[in-house]
């Protein structure tokens, strides 16, 4: 769904396992895309909210600033294996952080943790390609499918 901007009305639908007949929906938290916010009754929702974003935009500074460092140093053989070496540290200390959704820094450790995960996964996709290489008809794929009841 696309943000919404103060004035505007967008329909939600949500799936019920059981009859519905009566539903008194109260939205007590807003963030809008011009900036602005309004927040009825539910302070903790609006800081859980500010500090998600905040930790993606920690998460994101910290990612750049570890990328153009890699980049930068001419004895990095692998940008892709330099970036999970100096991330590494990164996700150990944020171990360390106070586990707490309002927490900006705490929700930076997890989008991080989850960010080194990501890259790992890369790396481990490219050895699998690296010895799937066949010397000169390209890349050889072997393709495995179960099917229900077979072996």
């Amino acid at each position: 769904m696309a943000p919404l901007l103060r004035g505007q009305a967008a329909m939600c639908w949500t799936a019920f396992t059981k009859d519905v007949s009566d539903i008194d929906a109260v939205v007590d938290v807003v963030a809008y895309a011009d900036g602005t916010a309004e927040v009825q009754n539910n302070d903790r929702g609006f800081r859980s909210l500010l500090a998600e974003r905040k930790g993606q935009l920690l998460t994101m500074e910290r990612m750049v600033e570890v990328v153009k460092r890699v980049l930068a140093d001419p004895m990095v053989l692998s940008p892709l294996d330099g970036v999970i070496q100096q991330l590494t540290p990164l996700v150990g200390s944020a171990d360390k952080v106070k586990n707490s959704t309002e927490d900006a820094e705490w929700n930076a450790s997890n989008h991080l943790q989850t960010d080194v995960r990501n890259f790992v996964m890369v790396q481990r996709s490219q050895v699998w390609l690296r010895l799937n290489m066949t010397s000169g008809n390209g890349l050889h794929i072997t393709w495995c499918s179960r099917r229900s009841g077979s072996r």
